[in-house]
């Protein structure tokens, strides 16, 4: 009898066997299929590299890399767009291309990388991103081409790629703010100090420094229901109950097997103790857990009542207090809990 988890778990398993090799071939295909077309991709890169269309070989190779991640397609990649004067993409890749031949030991592609990184970082330009801490406010939002910039990354020099850029920054009940900066050339250094947000008086209203809104909240009519502590005392009551339960199931059905094994003549009252001692623990531990469950959903709600709309004392209604308490019993053949309430 103890073996048949064991028997019931070989068959669970292999009665699974053919899904788990179905999918790891459908998983190999998926695999193999992403695998041929990345190779189709990175000879196209390839070809067009060498006939100087430098423009489209570069999406063949960022997608050769997606497809699969491999060393020399990431190289590849960052060689053609330094060939497009992006420099602050190439070297991001070619830095991460070190990475991963060191990985792969191989070391002549960690020197072609590293070489391509002392010509290339000589002429990298920077953008900095200052936020004076005057003009900081509660959810000020920085942006550089749409991505987020955190307040982790505020004042650090970023490398960025010639071209135009747009800084934008924003902030709730606070007019948006933008500048567009143009890296016109190599080696340039651009600082964009972030100004006071002026407000907007047509933006809805910031939260005060307390939380709360200027304007009532409309959930305020439901209100919020408070978990009373009766309900932590009957679960903490319950899970008492239950471990106890566990405890004496064990230890009964353990002194049952050892009886059973020794083939004595068992102690019929010792047994009946320990059975109806379980068994009173067990039926506490249900009875514990419907009582739990009885107080947390018919627990009271406290429902804030309407302002007045000229003004005056809010009324506050009282919620009904419930008192109950729980108290286990135990007797030589059963037990079970006692529960008294009051309104």
């Amino acid at each position: 009898m103890k073996r048949w988890p064991c028997a019931t778990t070989r068959w669970l398993a292999l009665l699974g066997l053919p899904v788990i090799l179905t999918t790891q071939v459908a998983r190999s295909q998926e695999s193999g299929a992403e695998g041929a077309l990345a190779e189709v991709l990175y000879r196209e890169g390839r070809k067009l590299m060498a006939m100087g269309q430098v423009a489209e070989a570069c999406p063949k190779f960022a997608e050769s890399y997606r497809l699969d991640a491999a060393t020399g397609t990431l190289l590849n990649l960052a060689s053609c767009h330094e060939n497009e004067h992006k420099l602050a993409t190439a070297w991001f890749e070619f830095s991460g291309a070190i990475a991963l031949a060191r990985r792969d030991r191989r070391y002549d592609r960690v020197r072609f990388a590293q070489d391509r990184l002392a010509i290339i970082e000589p002429k990298l330009s920077y953008l900095t991103v200052v936020v004076p801490p005057t003009v900081e406010l509660t959810g000020l939002e920085i942006r550089v081409d749409g991505v987020a910039v955190r307040s982790a990354a505020r004042g650090v020099s970023t490398p960025v790629d010639p071209g135009d850029h747009k800084v934008d920054a924003s902030a709730p009940g606070h007019k948006p703010w933008s500048r567009p900066v143009g890296i016109t050339q190599d080696a340039m250094n651009v600082a964009v100090t972030i100004p006071l947000l002026e407000p907007d008086p047509a933006a809805p209203a910031a939260p005060t420094s307390s939380g709360l809104s200027a304007a009532p909240a409309p959930a305020a009519d439901r209100g919020a229901s408070r978990i009373p502590t009766s309900v932590y005392v009957a679960g903490g009551v319950t899970v008492a109950l239950a471990a106890a339960a566990g405890i004496t199931g064990y230890v009964y059905m353990q002194h049952r097997d050892e009886e059973g094994a020794e083939q004595r003549q068992p102690d019929l009252g010792q047994n009946q103790r320990l059975g109806a001692v379980n068994l009173g623990l067990t039926v506490g531990a249900l009875v514990g857990a419907g009582v739990t469950a009885y107080l947390y959903w018919t627990r009271p709600t406290q429902v804030a009542p309407p302002r007045a709309a000229t003004g005056g004392n809010d009324v506050k209604r009282r919620a009904p207090v419930v008192g109950v308490r729980i108290a286990p019993w135990l007797g030589r053949e059963a037990g079970g809990l006692s529960l008294q309430g009051s309104l």
